[in-house]
């Protein structure tokens, strides 16, 4: 799975739990934008990756036994 992770370069913050929460309200990063497409970054945690591919196999496993339903 490619979730196209990169290092944003513009992000100097490092942000743990608590300052994330004074830079970043709503989670939206007003210090890095996006290298893609110059648009507002979320901030997120190195669990995300974790939880993107546990919902991937989750959804693998639920339509793979749902396909005759």
């Amino acid at each position: 799975m490619n979730l196209r992770e990169i290092e944003n370069k513009k992000c100097l913050m490092k942000c743990n739990k608590e300052k994330r929460q004074i830079i970043a309200p709503n989670d939206i990063c007003s210090y890095a934008i996006s290298e893609f497409d110059n648009l507002p970054v979320r901030c997120v945690g190195s669990w995300a990756y974790e939880k993107i591919y546990r919902l991937c196999q989750y959804f693998g496993f639920f339509s793979s036994s749902m396909y005759q339903k």
